[in-house]
């Protein structure tokens, strides 16, 4: 499990947004990337309560996220969220030469 700076990252959303398969009301979240060799997976839990570790048991979504080669090297790992379209936004992580993706979409899919 990655954290950046050891905490999980925190999310505040003030609307509902589908991530994979889940739709997530408005409320706090805790986010968690797994990063594998070949698949990166993002976790997003309900538990926002110092939990420096995910929840299984308050885990809302698990998405394997799409990724990539920056064809260049980023000296430290970074976590954006970058709109792509008026409803969308994508959660990147970019570490080494690798940048990690998973969308959102404002409201139900």
């Amino acid at each position: 499990m990655w954290t950046p700076g050891n905490l999980p990252i925190s999310l505040f959303l003030d609307t509902s947004v589908s991530i994979g398969d889940a739709v997530l009301p408005a409320g706090a979240y805790r986010l968690y990337i797994l990063p594998e060799k070949k698949i990166w997976t993002l976790l997003v839990n309900k538990s926002v309560k110092g939990a420096e570790q995910s929840d299984k048991t308050k885990e809302m979504v698990r998405v394997v996220m799409g990724s990539g080669d920056l064809g260049h090297e980023e000296p430290a790992p970074k976590v954006a969220f970058a709109q792509v379209a008026p409803t969308q936004c994508n959660i990147r992580v970019y570490d080494g030469s690798t940048m990690a993706w998973a969308e959102t979409r404002e409201g139900v899919k």
